[in-house]
């Protein structure tokens, strides 16, 4: 996918902050979606990449725009050490790799900071296979972080997928 057509996706994110802002890429890959969200966070945001893939890691440029990018290689189901508060957490095609997602996620939203927004970018598809295996549904994904509180469920957009029927981008905020 092309870094417009992940820019088109996730254009309709509403920050609630006009501020610079800090957030974490999970499961990172090339930085496809890490260099669409950086055309859209304010002046000064930092994006921390994490990734086990050190190679795709260094696909991703250090700046864009007004948006500095660090990386980190390692494994994106453990919170780093010293990690500062964040505003938000991305998951682009990554979230249908962890079969438990409310512990999962449980877990970063009480550390290091409490209720981060999330940017959730995923198959539209209820059927598992080897490149998904634990696929989850915009209303799954919905039903999900209300069982954590969260209230604010707003599907960004789809586009169609070359592997499944669609891919859906949705914000996820208090």
């Amino acid at each position: 996918m092309k870094t417009e057509t992940a820019i088109g996706l996730i254009s309709g994110l509403k920050l609630t902050e006009e501020d610079s802002q800090f957030w974490l890429d999970l499961g990172a890959g090339e930085g496809t979606f890490t260099k669409a969200l950086a055309h859209l966070l304010p002046a000064g945001s930092e994006i921390l990449a994490i990734d086990q893939s050190s190679s795709s890691l260094r696909k991703i440029p250090t700046h864009i725009a007004s948006t500095q990018i660090s990386t980190h290689a390692g494994d994106f189901t453990e919170i780093p050490q010293g990690l500062s508060p964040v505003n938000g957490i991305m998951m682009a095609n990554a979230i249908h790799y962890i079969r438990e997602k409310e512990a999962f996620l449980s877990r970063w939203i009480e550390a290091p900071t409490a209720k981060p927004a999330f940017l959730i970018i995923e198959y539209d598809t209820h059927r598992s296979n080897s490149w998904v295996p634990y696929p989850i549904s915009p209303q799954a994904l919905e039903d999900l972080f209300a069982s954590l509180g969260y209230q604010q469920f707003e599907k960004l957009g789809e586009i169609p997928s070359l592997y499944h029927n669609k891919i859906y981008a949705a914000h996820i905020n208090l």
